[in-house]
């Protein structure tokens, strides 16, 4: 990704970043085996106060900060990422912050909310690795999820990259602080898949970009 913004990029084939959100103990035990069975480097986006919540009330948790989830193949309560799941994933993978509680950066949120949403969320995860979480991921779609607000303390707390859902591929000239992604769902049948990757998306979505 670096090598990219920087312009540096030379392989005749574009780069693939494959994202996860929400912190999902899934992630770990199904994603990542698969990921690291073709080589790939994953990029998970957790909500900092999800690794914390008890096994019990995690899919309370969940229902109530809108994180969808399944429990197909799993023993036990937990479905959220715990600590040891995050330093297992930081050796080969990347870990993002995608805020505290998972919640939309709208605007009119007061100074208090967005400190806990961003710095202290990363000051958690990092807390937790031991290591510097320069990676941000907002949190919905949504144009109104989006807020003036909380970019600029995304920026004064010095994330290196913050990820958005705007559909667009990542060029040398991409600001570092607005990068596109495009969302692709688990139930999403193959054929929409492709339809969101041929760049129609990208299209769809240019003036929504623009604002």
């Amino acid at each position: 990704l670096r090598r990219v913004l920087r312009g540096e990029w030379t392989d005749p084939r574009p780069g693939l970043l494959v994202t996860f959100d929400d912190g999902l103990r899934t992630h770990a035990e199904v994603a990542a085996p698969i990921l690291e069975k073709y080589g790939f480097c994953g990029w998970f986006m957790v909500p900092a106060d999800f690794v914390s919540v008890p096994e019990s009330e995690q899919q309370q948790w969940a229902l109530d900060h809108h994180i969808r989830f399944s429990t197909e193949g799993l023993t036990g309560p937990r479905i959220g990422l715990d600590e040891n799941d995050l330093r297992m994933l930081s050796a080969r993978h990347v870990i993002g912050c995608h805020t505290s509680s998972h919640r939309r950066l709208v605007a009119g949120l007061d100074a208090t909310t967005l400190a806990e949403e961003i710095p202290t969320a990363r000051s958690t995860l990092e807390d937790v690795l031991g290591t510097e979480v320069s990676v941000f991921t907002w949190v919905g779609g949504e144009e109104a999820s989006y807020s003036t607000e909380a970019a600029r303390v995304i920026r004064q707390t010095g994330f290196e990259f913050a990820f958005m859902t705007n559909s667009a591929p990542i060029v040398g000239t991409t600001d570092p602080l607005h990068l596109q992604r495009s969302n692709v769902e688990a139930e999403f049948p193959i054929e929409l898949t492709r339809l969101v990757l041929s760049g129609f998306y990208d299209w769809l979505y240019r003036a929504k970009r623009e604002r």
